[in-house]
């Protein structure tokens, strides 16, 4: 069947982002009618020909054939007026799709994502000012994250996550903070069941430290573990517990709360405002 490329030449001015931010959009493209021996004289657009440099002329190009219900747009976005490119990307029946860059306003590439139809697939890239990574996450089918890894300024893994199809957590990984004085004390652990065993950090009467996208611990939770650091504290009157390092098995996760309600906690290191480890139980 012989396809059809339909082409105009048009101005217009779009607006993208929280932040307000006029972006023109302009097209440019030509028609043309040809043939050829591969593909019938189908004509290939893909966005990752695009140079990942943003000052590149900025086009918008329709594609469509006799079985086609709307147009392929490629579009290209600028910051203010330009020239700045500030996104490229591409729309199927009006929604995101294949590759798509991001740019920094200092022309590097800021993110590269991609889309099947609106929905987040595949690998996305996240880049620093500088051009350093900084994260990375990959995607299942159904939009929902696979992996996320987090980098530091050194390039090294900060953190990882590994979840489940339905968003459990599989696997966790995290660099021991640094400022809390433990070097080399990396915290890890593994989920099975929609439960979770590992080792975590609680500085504060709520909070954990150790496992990504994990922030508080329920108020029962917090409770349970006070009364081990009260214990601790009773006997170090000058010097208490300021936070513990501890190791659970079986706990559930409730949103970005722990519940350690039904775990059991196997092992607690109970840490001094100094650093100073206090007590092993």
């Amino acid at each position: 069947m012989k396809n059809r490329v339909l082409s105009a030449v048009v101005s217009l001015v779009v607006l993208f982002g929280c932040d307000n931010v006029e972006s023109s959009v302009k097209e440019l493209s030509e028609t043309s009618q040809q043939s050829n021996n591969e593909d019938g004289g189908e004509r290939d657009a893909d966005l990752e020909a695009y140079s990942e440099s943003a000052d590149t002329t900025a086009t918008e190009q329709f594609e469509a054939s006799d079985e086609d219900d709307l147009p392929t747009q490629h579009l290209t976005q600028y910051y203010g007026n330009g020239p700045t490119v500030k996104r490229r990307f591409s729309l199927v029946n009006n929604k995101l799709n294949g590759v798509v860059y991001d740019y920094h306003r200092n022309g590097r590439v800021e993110l590269k994502s991609e889309y099947n139809e609106g929905t987040p697939i595949g690998e996305w890239i996240y880049y620093s000012y500088d051009g350093d990574k900084e994260k990375e996450q990959e995607y299942y089918g159904n939009g929902k994250i696979k992996t996320e890894i987090n980098y530091d300024y050194n390039g090294e893994v900060k953190s990882k996550i590994k979840l489940g199809w339905e968003g459990n957590i599989a696997e966790y990984f995290e660099k021991n903070p640094k400022y809390l004085g433990m070097d080399g004390e990396d915290l890890a652990g593994t989920g099975e069941g929609g439960l979770l065993s590992g080792t975590a950090l609680s500085h504060c009467t709520q909070c954990v430290l150790g496992i990504p996208g994990v922030r508080e611990l329920t108020a029962e939770s917090a409770e349970k573990l006070d009364q081990l650091k009260r214990a601790v504290s009773d006997t170090h009157p000058d010097n208490p517990v300021k936070y513990i390092r501890f190791r659970f098995s079986n706990a559930s996760v409730e949103g970005r709360q722990l519940n350690l309600m039904s775990a059991d906690i196997n092992a607690v290191d109970y840490y001094s405002s100094s650093n100073e480890l206090l007590s092993s139980r």
